[in-house]
């Protein structure tokens, strides 16, 4: 009972601070005069990236030696894609769904085909050779480092092309930044619109929130899993990933709630 009450209070923490990361993420790109596409692709990705990021990170680096801390390490880098392209798009398909009726697109996702068509060609290149590198022989060394430095060159050009691209016209209205009434000066001056500074504090809090809960989740789900006697492989690629995916799926279900289908 004590482990469900965690779970329940770590997604709790990963959904407030979804929330808030999304709502000030939004405001950021507009202070910079970003595309949406940037916003949702690089600015959010970055962001909600930061709870998957880590578990290979703690895994590999400082995890000690042997197979178990490989295995955990790289099964949740390779599990995070998968649980993207399947849990993640069937949550958010099923929002839109369920909310047709009152989206103005009704049951369609309102995108720019050129943007979603370059996102997926860029990842399904970069996860094919990441997945490639792993089959080389350890003997021939040079190669996985020079796929890594590919693979950042790659995000590079991807990151260049989205904070290049022209911002298109925004069809919805900006809601409120959640932390603004706190900054009462700020208030005084521009009731509607914040400060920039507000802004980059509720986005630390947010992305705060978000990594907090994601490794009260992963613990919680590891304790279980030890006690259940699963296989680290079956942690990393399926339960660890579940957690670590949460912050995408919350933000896609929020944005495609209120219509901003590009953004998600």
């Amino acid at each position: 009972m004590v482990e469900l009450g965690l779970l329940i209070v770590a997604c709790a923490v990963i959904l407030a601070g979804s929330e808030l990361f999304t709502n000030s993420v939004e405001w950021l790109g507009h202070q910079l005069d970003l595309a949406e596409g940037a916003v949702g692709s690089v600015l959010a990705a970055v962001g909600t990236a930061l709870p998957e990021t880590m578990i290979p990170l703690v895994a590999i680096a400082f995890g000690g030696h042997g197979a178990t801390t490989d295995e955990i390490g790289v099964g949740a880098i390779l599990g995070a894609p998968f649980m993207i392209g399947t849990l993640a798009m069937f949550v958010t398909g099923s929002v839109v769904l369920l909310r047709a009726r009152r989206r103005h697109e009704d049951d369609v996702l309102a995108v720019e085909p050129r943007l979603l068509g370059r996102d997926a060609l860029t990842f399904a290149g970069a996860y094919v050779l990441a997945v490639g590198a792993a089959f080389v022989p350890v003997a021939a060394w040079p190669v996985r480092p020079l796929v890594a430095l590919v693979l950042l060159a790659v995000y590079a050009r991807y990151v260049r092309l989205h904070f290049a691209a022209e911002r298109g016209e925004v069809g919805h209205e900006l809601e409120p930044l959640r932390l603004h009434r706190l900054d009462r000066s700020g208030r005084q001056a521009d009731p509607s619109t914040p400060r920039r500074g507000i802004v980059v504090v509720q986005v630390i809090v947010g992305v705060a929130a978000i990594v907090g809960g994601a490794i009260i989740f992963v613990d919680v789900v590891r304790e279980v899993s030890t006690r259940l006697a699963l296989a680290p492989t079956l942690l990393a690629l399926v339960i660890a990933p579940i957690a670590t995916e949460l912050p995408e799926n919350f933000n896609g279900v929020i944005w495609v709630h209120q219509g901003k289908d590009n953004l998600a």
